[in-house]
């Protein structure tokens, strides 16, 4: 690992006390979400689970989001990548280990352009559209599964009251969300989201998933393991209900600030 990967992950595990100061940023303009094409309640349900994960002001405020996020079956680690996000000028350093060493991507996440580095060495021009792009995609996976309770009033999203469903005893508030063509979720897909009627949190997270004979199943992830950043919860693990795969995002900083040229070529 290059000396600014390791300082970048040295930044990560000790927190913000050990980072220095970059340049003032300006938070990149975006549409506002539209609540008539949603029912009102459905928006009553997110803006209360927003409210108990800390509240829109204090996740708006957040500049940097930095985090390392592992997929595991059964114990086993299927992949694992660190990511340091600028929100205000939607920039991105992906740093993952590879079959040939270190691996440094940087990019503009809605742009969807950048530059790939292994070793500390540019990858070959060839190769660089490619690395780029799969970064992109792991990029905004990684940054979807760990702040999607955010995501469920972008521009473009529809929110359904969609009943209850009862686990372990309780009963969950149900919102299904679909969203307009051209957004990142396909105007034919949709998924639930399960929230506790207590505390507003969300609970758990559910899509149908097509079966090889026909018919649908329906795939839930539990979210546990809250974690407070910067007045604000994150949920630093879900788990599929059967118990084979999780999502993990530890550890999860939100500096203030970040090394000098965190976003520089190595």
């Amino acid at each position: 690992m290059g000396g600014r990967s390791r300082l970048l992950l040295a930044m990560i595990l000790a927190g913000p006390a050990t980072v220095y100061a970059q340049e003032s940023t300006t938070p990149v303009p975006e549409r506002a979400f539209d609540p008539k094409g949603s029912d009102p309640a459905a928006v009553a349900l997110v803006d209360r689970m927003w409210t108990a994960l800390g509240g829109r002001k204090a996740y708006d405020s957040i500049d940097y989001i930095c985090f390392t996020s592992s997929r595991l079956d059964a114990e086993v680690t299927l992949s694992s990548h660190t990511l340091c996000w600028d929100r205000r000028q939607d920039r991105v350093r992906l740093e993952m280990r590879t079959n040939r060493g270190e691996l440094v991507v940087l990019l503009r996440l809605r742009e969807g352009k950048g530059s790939a580095f292994e070793n500390d060495e540019p990858v070959p021009e060839a190769d660089q559209g490619g690395v780029v792009q799969h970064a992109r995609r792991l990029c905004e996976d990684d940054l979807y599964w760990l702040l999607m309770p955010w995501r469920l009033k972008d521009p473009g999203v529809h929110l359904r009251v969609a009943g209850e469903i009862e686990r372990g005893g309780r009963k969950l508030a149900r919102v299904q969300v679909t969203m307009d063509p051209g957004g990142w979720l396909d105007p034919e897909k949709l998924f639930h989201v399960a929230l506790d009627p207590e505390d507003g949190r969300l609970v758990e997270w559910s899509w149908p998933r097509p079966e090889a004979g026909g018919g649908t199943s329906e795939v839930v992830f539990a979210w546990a393991d809250w974690v407070e950043r910067s007045g604000v919860q994150f949920c630093s693990r879900q788990q599929e209900f059967d118990g084979s795969i999780q999502v993990v995002h530890e550890p999860i900083e939100t500096p203030e600030t970040l090394v000098p040229d965190t976003f520089g070529e190595p």
